[in-house]
């Protein structure tokens, strides 16, 4: 449903209308060409109120940025969204690189998510990882693809991610600072960006010592922080040094790591306050085994921020492999009641699952959603999610702006 242009290069679309009028718009743009999810209108909110007379109870006044979501109530419409932008194609259909993912619409629309952690291959053949994959098809809502993980080599994340897109499975993109300069980190979230990706993960790293090359020589040009403004200023159209991209911005969508079991409150509250600041979207917490500390978390620091939080799950498969964590994975904790309860168990295994199984729901209770870290042995994430009473999600379903997947909702 085209409202009308303001001008030779911009136009206007509605979205996000009550449900007869939705049917309306998506038919209408299907027809037109239009993709789902792409609205466009004029340079500012305002110039499009008083250009369609459009009912206004709230808005935001000020002139938005560039390709930027602003909502307007209208007493007529359930929501009227509002992206500004100029043209990027012809014919008045908008590209595709501003249209949110449906990680980010699931997130955003406060239902429960659940993403799985995959680890790219240490070879050229991605049969195993796309296989493993498949498994998890319709049981997340996104496959987070690391980075450099423990400092072990293996294929580009961005490679797999594409891959993963093919199949039409949404992934996040693990970023880190430990192997690039700024230069090559810039190039790769353009990159990424270039080949569809959105949901970026900004990480600094760990360290060398702990991985399979310990001779290598670590860069760290950025931490995660600086990391985050450069995704930050990507998003409104600048380089790193303040420059216009030619081809305008980029549309990704950033998170960062947060270890609510940290031994330094005062320390991990000032550094989320920056990568909130630095234009963090979502938290991903390391693995976490306190629930205390989990809630804490969530409602003294994430909370106040406006930051979604995905909790961290850590498939644990026996007492040693929990010792062994411990004593390689940087920041991580595992108790000792949870170490003993492994070695008492006559299938470590099975416990693991169930310990995992039972972390999830718990966490489901806390925190919005929860990421599951099940490494060499990701064809156990249904099981576990099973257990725990989580069920499939449901087949994505049309809002107005496009496809996005339902709620995987406890039994």
């Amino acid at each position: 449903m085209v409202h009308g242009p303001i001008d030779e290069h911009h136009t206007v679309f509605g979205a996000g209308l009550c449900e007869d009028i939705a049917h309306m718009v998506i038919h209408s743009a299907l027809a037109d060409g239009e993709h789902l999810g792409n609205f466009l209108v004029g340079q500012a909110a305002g110039q499009v109120l008083d250009d369609f007379d459009l009912p206004l109870r709230e808005a935001d006044t000020k002139v938005p940025r560039k390709r930027h979501w602003v909502p307007i109530i209208c007493p007529q419409l359930k929501l009227y969204r509002v992206l500004t932008g100029q043209l990027a194609g012809q014919n008045g259909v908008m590209n595709s690189q501003v249209s949110s993912s449906a990680f980010q619409q699931a997130l955003a629309s406060g239902q429960p998510v659940i993403t799985a952690e995959l680890s790219p291959p240490r070879g050229g053949s991605v049969q195993q990882v796309l296989a493993t994959a498949d498994q998890l098809r319709g049981r997340v809502h996104a496959l987070n693809v690391t980075d450099g993980s423990r400092a072990v080599m293996g294929m580009s994340s961005v490679a797999v991610c594409r891959l993963l897109l093919d199949r039409n499975l949404e992934t996040v993109l693990q970023v880190g600072c430990r192997d690039r300069n700024r230069i090559a980190l810039q190039a790769d979230l353009l990159g990424a960006h270039a080949l569809g990706l959105r949901n970026v993960l900004c990480l600094t790293g760990d360290p060398v010592k702990v991985g399979d090359q310990p001779k290598a020589r670590p860069v760290f040009d950025y931490e995660a922080v600086r990391l985050l403004r450069d995704v930050k200023n990507l998003n409104q159209g600048l380089d790193a040094l303040g420059q216009p991209l030619p081809d305008g911005p980029t549309a990704l969508f950033p998170g960062c790591a947060a270890d609510p079991q940290s031994p330094s409150w005062t320390g991990l509250k000032g550094r989320l306050q920056r990568k909130k600041e630095a234009g963090a979207r979502f938290i991903q917490t390391q693995m976490v085994m306190d629930p205390e500390a989990l809630r804490r978390f969530c409602r003294e620091l994430a909370a106040p921020l406006g930051l979604p939080v995905l909790a961290g799950v850590f498939l644990l498969k026996s007492g040693k492999n929990a010792r062994f964590i411990n004593r390689m994975v940087p920041g991580a904790s595992i108790p000792e009641e949870a170490i003993a309860r492994l070695d008492g168990a006559r299938t470590p295994r099975a416990e693991g699952l169930r310990m995992a199984a039972e972390q999830l729901a718990d966490y489901l209770e806390i925190a919005q959603g929860v990421h599951l870290m099940a490494i060499k042995a990701e064809s156990a994430i249904p099981q576990i999610l099973d257990l725990a009473g989580v069920l499939p999600l449901a087949p994505p379903v049309v809002d107005g702006t496009g496809l996005r997947p339902l709620a995987a909702e406890p039994r």
